[in-house]
């Protein structure tokens, strides 16, 4: 659903974070995945107590733009790939201190 240049810069953006923060690459994406992509979130009880459990959208699950959401997905407040990449930027920027290039800037 979304376009391979935005997977690449993805990861190519995961990788300069987890350089940058000396965690590792896997960590760094769940970390990512997780806080600021979509989540599933599921809820169920068993002898009386309730668990959550929550998992992160795979990136080859989102859609490209925001002008490809659906209503569905609105409903559901899932953000498209493009979002995903302008937040781990933002994130990188102001939380890391890291400057990452724009989507314009790297070839993937």
């Amino acid at each position: 659903m979304s376009n391979s240049e935005q997977q690449s810069l993805f990861h190519c953006f995961c990788r300069e974070i987890a350089k940058h923060t000396k965690i590792s690459e896997s960590m760094i994406k769940h970390i990512v995945k997780t806080k600021l992509g979509n989540v599933k979130t599921a809820s169920f009880k068993m002898s009386g107590m309730v668990f959550y459990e929550s998992e992160p959208m795979s990136v080859t699950k989102y859609k490209p733009f925001d002008q490809n959401l659906t209503e569905h997905d609105h409903a559901h407040n899932l953000i498209s790939m493009n979002a995903l990449i302008e937040s781990i930027q933002a994130w990188a920027s102001t939380d890391l201190g890291l400057q990452l290039a724009s989507i314009n800037e790297v070839k993937v």
